[in-house]
């Protein structure tokens, strides 16, 4: 019969050679802080001093990286930051962007093995015209901007923002998801643009193309007199995409220094047709509201080039221009 010390002596190396392997495959802890806006790092037990004139840093869900903003020239008071990516373990910061803006509450969001920055890019006089940025780490590129200030977090991968209104009032909260609109935008290398017509002016580019950029402050406005009825907004791609929603802002998301809320003071999509390759075609009624309104296509629908005809308006309140102001497209 086994000697039972042996037994025992045999199961407690075991469990020593099994914690000694655990802790050679666990990842040293990294622990980030800031004193006196010094930003400090701790990583493998090893202390390092990264940057200086940092206001906010945040490590990411892995623990691997941080990302932190940064005092930089350029602008004034408390304005123009840079947003810096830093790796702890080889010591080397990389500078992401830098503006002559404000750069504030950064949220690290981790989906899907994608990591995506989340913040509030501010101009400066409180929060009338700040926006929220959705910035894409791996091909460190924006994915989306859209009015309002971050003001939390929310459970499952988003954060939740502030609107205001033009004299500096709350207009209203809402939560942005990054599974919602990550997918979103122009998933295909290469495409084109085309309308019916468009806004012709000197003091900014309201063409198709605007419909399609990401930006939720930029629009497609028609050029014809009226509300726009009949007139067509069309997106072709380079190759044949597979669309399973299409999100559409119907209105000019934007508000104005000397006008207000432009949104309201032009006209909006009340309804429209969308056709696409196959000759299918889908009639869409939309609620009066600045929010992203969703198109289920149901199993989906192939298509190389998508179709939208004004069928009817909101109007405006000061101008009948019709105006859209992002067009999105969920694939799968």
């Amino acid at each position: 019969m086994p000697d039972t010390r042996i037994i025992k002596v045999i199961a407690i190396s075991i469990i020593l050679l099994g914690l000694l392997i655990v802790c050679a495959l666990a990842k040293p802890v990294t622990r980030a802080w800031l004193d006196n806006k010094v930003l400090y790092v701790e990583y493998g037990g090893r202390k390092q001093m990264v940057d200086m004139e940092v206001h906010e840093a945040v490590i990411s869900p892995d623990g691997e990286k941080i990302i932190y903003t940064k005092r930089t020239g350029g602008g004034v008071g408390d304005e123009g930051r840079t947003l810096f990516l830093y790796d702890p373990v080889l010591r080397l910061r990389e500078p992401l962007f830098q503006f002559t803006d404000i750069i504030k509450d950064p949220t690290w969001i981790r989906r899907d093995e994608r990591d995506f920055i989340l913040y509030t890019r501010g101009r400066g006089g409180g929060s009338v015209h700040d926006s929220v940025v959705l910035f894409d780490l791996g091909p460190r590129r924006t994915l989306l901007t859209f009015p309002g200030s971050i003001t939390g977090t929310v459970a499952g991968g988003g954060v939740s923002y502030m609107t205001y209104t033009e004299s500096g009032a709350s207009e209203g909260q809402y939560e942005f998801y990054v599974d919602e609109f990550v997918e979103h935008g122009l998933p295909a290398e290469g495409f084109f643009a085309m309308a019916s017509s468009q806004l012709e002016t000197s003091v900014a580019d309201y063409s198709p193309m605007r419909a399609f950029d990401g930006d939720w402050r930029t629009s497609w406005i028609e050029g014809v007199d009226g509300d726009g009825i009949g007139e067509w907004l069309e997106v072709e791609f380079a190759e044949p995409i597979y669309v399973r929603k299409i999100y559409i802002i119907t209105g000019f998301h934007k508000t104005h220094a000397d006008f207000g809320d432009i949104f309201t003071l032009n006209s909006r999509l009340r309804s429209v047709t969308i056709e696409f390759d196959d000759n299918r075609e889908v009639e869409v009624n939309f609620l009066d509201t600045k929010e992203p309104q969703m198109i289920d296509l149901g199993d989906g629908i192939v298509a190389k080039t998508i179709h939208l005809t004004i069928k009817d308006a909101y109007p405006g309140t000061e101008w009948d221009d019709l105006c859209i102001g992002e067009i999105m497209f969920e694939t799968g």
